[in-house]
């Protein structure tokens, strides 16, 4: 598939195309019965490979930094997004571990904290 992402069951392994929002899969839906959790819950998938090849090579993480993320999200714009001061949160690459080759660490408790919480 050639979207940015696609839906995936967790049953079955069947794959949807992000026309609409779906949360269960079409095929394992009538097998559903009350009172027991659903069948084939979808998951969302990130067409990776398409994404890297969007970026200058090794720049991908500067690249979507300079996009707010944009791409690793199920959104086309961020049109959407309430007008509330939320988001911006720094996100910050740590290298120097000697196991760890890449970790990228969002810090949400540098003031002014500007998330969704009950402080």
């Amino acid at each position: 598939m050639a979207e940015k992402y696609f839906y995936r069951c967790n049953d079955c392994g069947a794959e949807y195309p992000p026309d609409h929002v779906i949360y269960l899969c079409p095929a394992c839906l009538p097998g559903n019965k009350p009172g027991v959790p659903p069948r084939g819950v979808l998951k969302t998938l990130f067409n990776y490979e398409q994404l890297k090849k969007s970026a200058v090579p090794g720049k991908l993480f500067e690249w979507l930094k300079k996009r707010s993320f944009l791409d690793l999200t199920a959104l086309d714009s961020f049109d959407c997004w309430p007008m509330l001061k939320v988001g911006n949160t720094p996100l910050y690459k740590l290298t120097a571990h000697p196991f760890i080759t890449s970790l990228h660490h969002h810090l949400t408790s540098s003031p002014p904290h500007t998330g969704f919480t009950d402080d």
